[in-house]
């Protein structure tokens, strides 16, 4: 394990934008070619370099909105003030006209909230967020965490959306696609998995950290109409 830790640093540090055009076949006109930037398992306080590779990446991209699906602090225990002074600089160099909306992850406390709202992200708690745009408008729903304390409400965020509006649920994990293809979710973003914790060679996971079948543990995916993506982080 100690020979691989410099491959594992690099890494880490060796960031990559994808991008992809998701199709919403009910999505207003004023929203298309709207642009999501989507980051997931930041632990930002346990990156080496403390988010500044991350701010090099991000600084010639050009998008829409923001969301965060979770997991900003690296360990699950003990202060996080570290972890909310390298947010407040990673969202200083955010630019996104229809702002920063964030979940919490399993790594994350209902305490941390008004920090990270102070760093400018609108959290939302098992709620529903409008983002307008002229007469027209999508909407976010955000879960609380879904894996390891199971405090998030898909019931509770679905009742605050219109039912015919496009609707982008936020959900640390990809451990509840069934229901929320069923509540008619139209976007999916997550995260969690880190691409699989453990992998073979090819990308095949042997542990994923999650209740989900394995096609669902990285990239984009589809389940019935839902389309999805899960974050590597």
């Amino acid at each position: 394990l100690t020979g691989v830790w410099p491959i594992a640093v690099r890494n880490a540090l060796c960031y990559t934008v994808v991008e992809h055009e998701v199709p919403i076949p009910h999505l207003p006109s004023a929203f298309e070619n709207f642009r999501i930037l989507h980051l997931s398992d930041l632990h930002i306080e346990g990156m080496v370099d403390k988010g500044q590779s991350l701010t090099a990446a991000l600084a010639p991209l050009q998008y829409d909105l923001c969301v965060l699906t979770g997991d900003y602090r690296f360990r699950t225990f003990g202060n996080y003030d570290k972890t909310l002074t390298l947010m407040h600089t990673l969202t200083s160099h955010i630019h996104a006209p229809y702002g920063i909306s964030g979940i919490l992850g399993n790594h994350d406390w209902l305490e941390m909230v008004p920090g990270l709202e102070q760093c400018g992200i609108r959290m939302l708690m098992n709620e529903a967020q409008p983002i307008e745009k002229g007469n027209d408008a999508i909407w976010l729903l955000g879960l609380d965490d879904v894996h390891f304390y199971e405090t998030g409400d898909l019931n509770k965020a679905v009742k605050e959306a219109p039912e015919n509006a496009t609707r982008i649920l936020l959900v640390h994990s990809p451990e509840i696609i069934p229901e929320a293809a069923q509540a008619g979710m139209d976007l999916y973003l997550c995260g969690h998995s880190h691409g699989g914790q453990i992998c073979l060679p090819g990308g095949t996971p042997i542990l994923t950290h999650c209740r989900c079948p394995r096609p669902y543990k990285a990239g984009r995916w589809q389940h019935e109409h839902m389309r999805g993506y899960t974050s590597r982080g």
